[in-house]
């Protein structure tokens, strides 16, 4: 996804994760590698250095509410659809001047050219 929504992102471009094993494979380091991204990863044992993706966790956790009910399919589209159709597309982040992600991404992108 980073690759298909970021095809003009600058050279060295920084590809942040935590150290699960799904960041850590041979496999995620080739892509990384051969797609120009500059590889980031937290330190072990310190969650801080991965603040903005707990951060959105804690948020979807908070306005999803629990997805244990759910088939793994159903709440894999259940997420997609927040994160594409309202997260990014219409939730306010403070952080942003209180911009959904994708206007913010668009007046950076419009800024940058």
């Amino acid at each position: 996804m980073a690759v298909g929504r970021n095809p003009d992102r600058p050279d060295g471009a920084v590809y942040h994760s935590d150290r699960g094993s799904q960041y850590t494979a041979k496999r995620t380091k080739e892509l990384v590698e051969a797609y120009g991204f500059r590889k980031s990863m937290s330190r072990p044992g310190t969650p801080s250095d991965n603040q903005p993706i707990e951060s959105f966790w804690h948020t979807l956790e908070t306005e999803l509410g629990s997805l244990t009910q759910y088939t793994y399919e159903d709440a894999s589209r259940k997420i997609v659809k927040y994160i594409e159709l309202y997260y990014n597309s219409s939730r306010l982040h403070s952080s942003i001047a209180y911009l959904a992600p994708n206007e913010f991404f668009t007046l950076l992108s419009v800024h940058h050219t």
